[in-house]
Order: structure tokens, then sequence, then C-alpha cells
């Protein structure tokens, strides 16, 4: 079964007390249970490129390279200006 994860999920979780919070703390453990060094929005982001087969994200997040099945391009740190304008594909 593939399932998209409505963006709302996360916020319920970190943010004020919500009738949803406790059922979506219940589902991000489920998803962080094999992602325990992820971060919820980085498990929901890994979560959507799996399943929509996307091998690659372009993040300075070095998280993501313990991901099995996700390719990291490192972005660049430093001078931001150098680097405007340049593309990934």
């Amino acid at each position: 079964m593939k399932v998209f994860i409505d963006s709302n999920v996360p916020m319920y979780v970190a943010g004020r007390e919500h009738p949803h919070r406790e059922p979506a703390r219940r589902v991000s453990k489920d998803l962080l249970v094999a992602t325990e060094h992820l971060s919820t929005r980085d498990a929901v982001h890994a979560a959507v490129m799996i399943n929509r087969e996307v091998e690659w994200i372009a993040s300075f997040d070095a998280d993501f390279d313990q991901v099995p099945g996700l390719r990291r391009l490192e972005l660049p740190l430093g001078d931001c200006d150098r680097h405007r304008g340049a593309r990934f594909s």
C-alpha cells in the first residue's frame, strides 16, 4: 500500500494541543521506528521520496545519508552568491 502523509501530521505532532495530536503521534512513531536518526519532517520527506521512487535529495542535512535507498546531493556551504543560479537535476 502506498500512502502520502498530509503535511499537517508533523505539525500536529510538534504543535499545540489539538484533537489530532495523539493520533498523529502514534502514526509518526510508527514511521520513525526504522529511521530514529531523522526528524519527523525528514522522515516524511524520505517516505515520500521512497514512495515516488525518487533516489536523490538536494540537502544540507547529512541525516539523509543514513536512509537506505536515498542518495544526497550535498549542497555547497559558504558563499551563497557564488552558487546563485546553479542548477541541479
